[in-house]
C-alpha cells in the first residue's frame, strides 16, 4: 500500500499531512479531511474547522473525562465512537 501525502508549510516546522476520507457510520458523516501526521501522538484529534466542515454537533458526542492540555493550554475534549 502506498499512501501519498504533502507537506503542509503553514505549520512551523513544516509538518506532514495527507487527504484522507473520514468515514464515521454512526454519526452518518463521510467527509473528505487533511490530517496531520503524528507517529508519536496515541489520539487522533479533530480540529474544530474540520468538526465544522462535518457537520458535527458536540451536544451529539460524550465528553472526555479529561482535558487535552498542549502548549496554549487546555481543552475539553469529545469523543467519537464508532465500531470497526
Amino acid at each position: 500500500m502506498k499512501i501519498e501525502g504533502y507537506f503542509d508549510y503553514s505549520f512551523r516546522p513544516v509538518a506532514p499531512c495527507i487527504n484522507a476520507v473520514l468515514i464515521i457510520e454512526s454519526l452518518k458523516v463521510q467527509e473528505e479531511i487533511s490530517f496531520l501526521i503524528d507517529t508519536g501522538a496515541s489520539s487522533t484529534i479533530l480540529l474544530d474547522k474540520d468538526v465544522d466542515i462535518i457537520g458535527l454537533e458536540l451536544d451529539n458526542l460524550k465528553k472526555a473525562d479529561k482535558q487535552i492540555t498542549g502548549i496554549g493550554g487546555s481543552i475539553d475534549t469529545y469523543l467519537i465512537e464508532d465500531d470497526f
